[in-house]
């Protein structure tokens, strides 16, 4: 290096000529001058955004955090209050008298439980299917518990009555100091004090805490009391259920009930409701039913939205009510046909006779036609024969009525033109609706 600055050559390239701070093969910056640079210069642009980034999704992420924190605090909040309101209610409608018997704490008896998005209810005296009832069904205005249970097969059954031997048991128990008549409430007779009358409630029996000097006390004169007064359905609620009625049925039609053992007057059960109407379906027994006034008041009783809004809560949010009966309904009226093929077969007591008629195995064939069902006969095809639907409705109609009605139009007619007669061996047949009759 000093034979290089001796020579005056360069030491980065050893050319003669310049100096190696300013070599043109030189390939590194000049270092800056102090004087130019201070802390001031340096620049975290990119580290300060990610921190601010990071600052953001904290802030979203933790609100999320609180919005799940608040709506479980909200759920738990409410199951708190309808597990009480529900086995609180069990116990009133049930009454004690059941669990006494049996020996048990009527306080244990019922048990409610929350699982998901239900209630389930159970009954330890009576084992079997448990109660399930959609949450958002129970919390909704002018929910009535009775109703439900007085249509599940299973718990309208328990439901004391005056007769019931649960009641009859009681008023032995304490019938050794009073005259008992059973009821609701228990009305105590004392044959010493005829002008007064007694009460033991279901609250005493449940808590067990009855005493008689205290029930005397209380006694009240006999035509003092209140009277009871029976709840009255207004004339304009039973319009409402009438019309209520007339549109399912006219939705429905009577193929779906009839199949499944039931008529149009016990299919549907319809209930008032501080809210609406409550509809319980024999068909769908699961799903729950609430036309509301609105709908009633205005006349614009909507049964597919209220079908659709009921099943999506047994069945999940993709269902469709609609393409579900369009498909249902078509497998339905296949079924009535064939329903009523067969009375007619029976009718010429099939299968024994059935050759005797040009070897025909199949004598009948019935189809849809519009809302009724038309019947061919193919061993005499001049006419056919039509099973209304007024007339299944009404589930009064028969093969030989129908029959002799067909033959009275054919005898009548004469040589006329006759709906659904062929003009010639494998002619056309033809349909005049209006010239046959009601069955």
């Amino acid at each position: 290096m000093n034979e290089l600055r001796a020579e005056g050559r360069c030491f980065n390239c050893r050319k003669e000529g310049h100096e190696s701070r300013n070599c043109p093969d030189r390939r590194s910056a000049p270092s800056p001058r102090t004087s130019k640079v201070s802390s001031s210069s340096v620049r975290f642009a990119k580290l300060e955004k990610l921190a601010e980034q990071k600052r953001e999704a904290d802030i979203k992420i933790f609100g999320v955090r609180i919005a799940e924190n608040q709506q479980d605090e909200f759920f738990k909040v409410q199951d708190s209050i309808y597990l009480v309101w529900l086995k609180r209610q069990l116990e009133d409608l049930y009454g004690p008298e059941g669990a006494i018997i049996a020996g048990q704490n009527p306080a244990e008896r019922f048990k409610v439980i929350s699982r998901q998005k239900n209630y389930v209810l159970s009954d330890s005296l009576w084992p079997g299917e448990p109660l399930i009832l959609p949450k958002m069904y129970v919390i909704e205005a002018g929910f009535n518990l009775r109703l439900e249970l007085e249509h599940k097969n299973n718990w309208k059954d328990k439901f004391l009555t005056e007769t019931s031997e649960e009641r009859q048991q009681i008023c032995e128990i304490i019938k050794q100091k009073f005259f008992v008549t059973r009821g609701p409430v228990y009305l105590i007779k004392d044959v010493l004090r005829p002008e007064f009358e007694y009460f033991v409630t279901r609250h005493h029996l449940s808590n067990d805490n009855w005493d008689p000097v205290k029930i005397i006390s209380q006694g009240i004169l006999v035509g003092k009391n209140e009277e009871s007064v029976e709840e009255v359905i207004s004339e304009r609620t039973q319009e409402s259920i009438a019309e209520i009625r007339t549109v399912l049925l006219s939705y429905f039609g009577p193929e779906e009930a009839i199949l499944h053992g039931f008529s149009k007057e016990t299919r549907w059960i319809i209930r008032k409701m501080s809210n609406g109407f409550r509809i319980f379906d024999e068909c769908y027994p699961d799903l729950h039913l609430i036309i509301p006034n609105e709908q009633t008041e205005s006349g614009t009783i909507d049964i597919v939205e209220i079908y659709q809004k009921a099943s999506l809560i047994t069945e999940g949010q993709e269902f469709d009510w609609n393409t579900y009966m369009k498909i249902a309904q078509e497998e339905y009226q296949d079924q009535m046909s064939s329903m009523i093929w067969q009375i007619f077969m029976e009718h010429y007591n099939w299968p024994e006779d059935v050759r005797l008629h040009n070897g025909f195995e199949k004598r009948f064939t019935v189809t849809p036609y519009g809302e009724d069902y038309e019947v061919i006969d193919w061993t005499d095809v001049r006419i056919t024969h039509l099973v209304k639907r007024a007339d299944i409705e009404s589930g009064t109609w028969s093969v030989e009525e129908i029959l002799q009605w067909t033959e009275s139009i054919r005898n009548a007619s004469d040589s006329e033109w006759i709906p659904g007669s062929g003009e010639s061996e494998g002619g056309e047949a033809h349909q005049d609706e209006m010239s046959i009759p009601s069955i």
